[in-house]
C-alpha cells in the first residue's frame, strides 16, 4: 500500500511538472531557411547576411553608424528597383515634449495590382548609443528588407505595400511621427504591422494592436503560419503603453499590429543586443509572420478593418482560439455553473461541510498572504546581500535561473501551507474554496479586464469538471490512477496557461514578485486533490524539497552572476569643455579599475554637477584632462523683442564641431517660458518651480543639421536671462583615444555611451522697451547679450 502511495504521489509531480514546461515553453521557432531556399520564401540566412551589415556598430540617431545603415537599406532597396527616398524632417519626441530631432527615414513602395489603400510595414534602424541593436531593431529592418524581396519575387499583392525604415525611434519615435506628419504616403496606409523586438530567442509575439481589433486578430490567425499571441498582452499594452512606432499610428486612427521576440528585458538597451547572443531561429519566425500577413492583408478591403474587440490566445504549436468579447460573461457563467454543481454534489455526497468551507475559504486567502510576505523578505534579503555585486544605475544583473528560484521559493511557500491545512481540513472543503477564489478572480477580470478572462474562466471550468468528477468517485479519487487522473485532466488546462502568462510576463515585463506569487497561488489552488495525493505519498518532503532548490538556485545565482565578461559592469567616462575653455573628466558612476585611469585620485576633484543629454543634470566625479581644442556650440540671437509683458527671443542654436546631440539650458527663473524649435512646440515649463537644480529649462536636439535649429523662447519680461549651450558627441575626442586604454573584458559603456561635451553660454540682457524689437546676426550677438566660447 505504502509503494502505491509514493507511485502516485510521483505520477502527480511528474504531470504537474511537464504541464508547467508545456506551459514555459512557447512555440518552438522555425528552423532558419538557408540563403539558397525559394525565392518566394523567407530566409533567415539571407537575413542574417544583411544583419551581420546592419548591426555591425551601434548607429544612434545623427550617427556614423546610422548612416551606414541607412545607406545599407537604401543600396538594398535600389536592387529590388524599389526607388526608395529618404525623408528627412524635424520632429518632436512622443515621450517628451522637451526632445526633437532631424530624422532621415527610408520609405520604398512596392505597386500592387489595383491599389486602393496600402499595407506599411514598419521597423526602425536608429539603435540606442551602447548596443549594436541585432534584435532592437535590427531584427525588425532585415526582416522588411527579405519580406521586400520575397514579395518582389512573387505574384503581387492586391494592394500597395510600404515598407518604412524610421529613424529616431529611440529617442520617442520621432521617425514615426514625422512620417505621419508630412510624408504623403502616411494618407494612405490602411495598416500598420510594426516589428520592434527587445529580444530574439523567442517565437515573435503579436503584443499590441489597436482598438476595434476583431478582424485584425482573425486575420492574423489565419494568415501567419504560427500565430503566438494572446489578448492578455493587449490588456496590458493598453494600461501601460509600450513606446515603440506603432503608439503614434494606433493614435492617428491607423488599424494594425506590433510584433516581437519579449525574452529579453536585461539585454535590450545594453551591449548584450548584439550579433553573438542573437538567434536565427527567431528571425524566421519572424520574417514568416511578415511575409504571411503582409500577402494576407495586401489581397484584402483595407477600408474597413475595423470590428468589435476580441478575446484571443494560442494553445499550441499556432493553435488559437479567438472569440467575441461579448462571450465574456457568459462563459463565466457557465464556469460558475459548472463550479456550482461541483458544489452541489459534494454536499449531496456529504463531502463538505458549512463551517469547514467557511475557514478553508479565509485559510487559502491567508496562504496568498504569508506567500507575499515571505518573497517580500527574501527579496530584500537578496538584494541586500548581493546588491554591490549584481547591480548598477545602468541596470540588474539577472538571469533566468533567479526568475526559476523565486517561482520554486513561491511554490514552496504556498505548497507547504496547503499540505499544513489539509492535515486540518478535509480535501474537498480546502478544494472548494480555492476555485471558490479563482471565481471571484473570474468574475472581476472579466468585468475590468476583459481580454485576460481567458486566464481564469477556461481554468476554473477545467478544474470544476476535474472536481465534479473527483466528488462522484468519492475517496477514490485519492487512492487510484483513475482519480488522479481526472483531478489532473481538469487542472490542465489553468497550469498550461497560468505558466505560459507567468513566463511571458516575466520575461516581457521584468521581475513581478506580486505576479509571481498571485500566479503560483492560483495554480496550486487547482491541484488541492492531487496535492493531498502527494502529501499522503510524501509528507512535508515536496515543500522542503522546493524550498531547498530554490535556495540553492538563488545562492548559486547570487554568488556566481557578478558583474564578468558575460554580465558586464555599465562605466562610462566623458569629457567636457566648460564655457571658460577649462577641460575635465566627469564619470556619473563609481570609479573602478577602469574610469581610474582617467580620474586619478591626485587630479580629482570634488563632485560636481553637470548636465547630460538623455540623463539631465547628474552628480559627477571630476577630473583634470588634457587639453583639446574643440569648437565650441554657438547661439546666436535672431531677434529680440518685447511686446506688453512678453518677450520672445529667437535663437540659432548649432555645433560647428558637428555633435550628434545639441541641447540648450535656461539658468534663470522665467515666467510662463513658451519653446518652439523650427516652428514646432515644444514642451514649457514653469521655472519658478524651485527642485535644487540650477538648470530651470532644458531642451535637447539629436542629428542638428549643419546650418543649427532655430529656437524661439516666450518668457515674461524682466532681467537678464542666462542661457547655455551643451553639444555632444559619442566617445572621447579622437586625439586621446590612443592614451588610454579601452572598455576591458567585464566593463562596457553604459547609458549614452562614453562622450564629449562642450560649452557656452549666452547672457540676455535685461528685456528691451516694449515693442522694441532687434534683429541681430552672429556680429550683434554681444550687443543683446554677452557670450562665452
Amino acid at each position: 500500500m505504502a509503494v502505491k502511495k509514493y507511485l502516485l504521489a510521483a505520477l502527480v509531480v511528474a504531470v504537474v511538472a511537464a504541464l508547467v514546461v508545456v506551459g514555459v515553453t512557447p512555440l518552438g521557432v522555425s528552423p532558419p531557411a538557408p540563403e539558397r531556399s525559394a525565392a518566394e520564401g523567407f530566409s533567415a540566412g539571407r537575413a542574417m547576411r544583411l544583419l551581420r551589415e546592419i548591426a555591425a556598430a551601434p548607429r544612434p540617431i545623427g550617427s556614423v553608424g546610422a548612416a551606414r545603415a541607412r545607406d545599407a537599406i537604401v543600396a538594398e532597396l535600389d536592387a529590388l528597383h524599389l526607388a526608395p527616398h529618404v525623408q528627412t524632417a524635424s520632429a518632436v519626441s512622443a515621450v517628451s515634449g522637451r526632445v526633437a530631432g532631424t530624422v532621415r527615414n527610408v520609405v520604398a513602395r512596392l505597386p500592387g495590382r489595383d491599389p486602393s489603400r496600402a499595407v506599411l510595414l514598419a521597423a526602425h534602424y536608429d539603435s540606442v548609443p551602447v548596443a549594436a541593436g541585432a534584435a532592437d531593431d535590427g531584427g525588425g529592418v532585415v526582416t522588411l528588407l527579405e519580406t521586400a524581396r520575397a514579395l518582389a519575387s512573387g505574384p503581387r499583392p492586391r494592394t500597395d505595400v510600404i515598407f518604412l525604415f524610421t529613424d529616431g525611434e529611440e529617442r520617442g519615435l520621432l521617425g514615426a511621427r514625422a512620417f505621419l506628419r508630412e510624408d504623403p504616403w502616411a494618407y494612405g496606409v490602411g495598416v500598420v504591422l510594426n516589428f520592434d523586438s527587445p529580444g530574439s530567442s523567442s517565437p515573435v509575439l503579436m503584443y499590441e494592436t489597436s482598438p476595434g481589433n476583431g478582424l485584425l486578430v482573425r486575420e492574423l490567425v489565419a494568415g501567419a503560419p504560427r500565430p503566438y499571441t494572446s489578448s492578455l498582452m493587449y490588456e496590458v499594452s493598453r494600461r501601460l503603453p509600450i513606446e515603440s512606432d506603432f503608439r503614434p499610428f494606433s493614435a492617428a486612427g491607423v488599424p494594425g499590429m506590433s510584433f516581437g521576440a519579449l525574452d529579453g528585458p536585461t539585454y535590450d538597451h545594453t551591449a548584450y543586443d548584439s550579433l553573438e547572443n542573437f538567434r536565427a531561429g527567431s528571425l524566421q519566425h519572424e520574417g514568416d509572420t511578415a511575409l504571411g500577413l503582409a500577402r494576407r492583408f495586401g489581397d484584402l478591403d483595407l477600408w474597413a478593418l475595423h470590428r468589435e474587440d476580441v478575446v484571443y490566445f494560442d494553445i499550441v504549436d499556432g493553435l488559437a482560439v479567438v472569440y467575441e468579447k461579448s462571450l465574456v460573461l457568459p462563459f463565466v457563467a457557465l464556469a460558475a455553473a459548472v463550479f456550482a454543481v461541483a458544489v452541489a454534489v459534494g454536499a449531496w455526497r456529504r463531502l463538505l461541510s458549512l463551517r469547514g468551507l467557511s475557514v478553508a475559504v479565509l485559510a487559502a486567502a491567508a496562504v496568498l498572504g504569508v506567500a507575499l510576505l515571505v518573497l517580500a523578505l527574501a527579496w530584500g534579503m537578496y538584494r541586500t546581500a548581493y546588491e554591490q555585486r549584481t547591480w548598477s544605475e545602468a541596470g540588474v544583473v539577472i538571469s533566468d535561473f533567479y526568475r526559476l528560484g523565486l517561482v520554486l521559493l513561491a511554490a514552496a511557500v504556498i505548497v507547504a501551507a496547503y499540505e499544513l491545512l489539509l492535515r486540518r481540513l478535509r480535501p474537498w472543503d480546502l478544494a472548494v474554496a480555492a476555485l471558490f477564489w479563482w471565481l471571484a478572480a473570474a468574475v472581476a477580470v472579466a468585468v475590468i479586464v476583459p481580454g485576460a478572462s481567458y486566464l481564469l474562466t477556461w481554468p476554473l471550468a477545467g478544474a470544476s469538471l476535474g472536481l465534479l468528477g473527483a466528488v462522484l468517485l468519492g475517496d477514490r479519487a485519492l487512492h487510484s490512477v483513475a482519480g488522479v487522473a481526472v483531478t489532473l485532466a481538469g487542472a490542465a488546462p489553468g497550469v498550461v496557461l497560468m505558466s505560459s502568462a507567468t513566463y511571458l510576463l516575466l520575461m516581457s515585463a521584468g521581475l513581478k514578485q506580486v505576479v509571481t506569487v498571485i500566479a503560483v497561488w492560483l495554480v496550486v489552488g487547482l491541484l488541492v486533490i492531487p496535492l493531498e495525493v502527494v502529501r499522503r505519498g510524501f509528507r512535508l518532503w515536496l515543500p522542503v524539497a522546493l524550498a531547498g532548490v530554490s535556495v540553492v538556485v538563488l545562492m548559486a545565482v547570487g554568488s556566481t552572476v557578478a558583474f564578468d565578461t558575460e554580465h558586464p559592469r555599465f562605466t562610462s567616462i566623458y569629457y567636457r569643455v566648460d564655457e571658460s575653455g577649462a577641460s575635465r573628466w566627469q564619470t556619473v558612476d563609481r570609479i573602478d579599475e577602469w574610469t581610474g585611469q582617467f580620474l586619478r585620485e591626485e587630479l580629482q576633484r570634488p563632485f560636481q554637477d553637470a548636465y547630460f543629454p538623455q540623463m539631465g543634470v547628474r552628480t559627477t566625479i571630476v577630473g583634470a584632462a588634457p587639453q583639446v581644442r574643440l569648437a565650441a556650440p554657438v547661439i546666436d540671437v535672431l531677434r529680440d523683442s518685447t511686446t506688453g509683458d512678453r518677450r520672445t527671443v529667437r535663437l540659432r542654436l548649432r555645433s560647428p564641431r558637428g555633435a550628434q546631440i545639441i541641447s540648450l539650458l535656461v539658468h534663470s527663473v522665467v515666467g510662463g517660458l513658451t519653446a518652439s524649435v523650427d516652428g514646432l512646440p515644444l514642451q514649457g515649463w514653469d521655472t519658478t518651480i524651485l527642485d535644487g537644480s540650477t538648470v530651470r529649462w532644458w531642451f535637447d536636439y539629436y542629428a542638428p543639421p549643419p546650418g543649427g535649429v532655430v529656437v524661439t523662447l516666450r518668457f515674461a519680461a524682466g532681467p537678464a536671462v542666462l542661457l547655455r549651450a551643451v553639444d555632444f558627441s559619442y566617445g572621447i575626442p579622437p586625439q586621446l583615444v590612443g592614451l588610454y586604454d579601452g572598455h576591458p573584458p567585464g566593463m562596457l559603456p553604459g547609458r549614452i555611451g562614453d562622450g564629449t561635451l562642450v560649452e557656452s553660454t549666452l547672457r540676455l540682457r535685461p528685456s528691451p522697451p516694449a515693442g522694441a524689437a532687434a534683429a541681430i546676426g552672429a556680429a550683434g550677438t554681444a550687443g543683446r547679450g554677452s557670450a562665452k566660447r
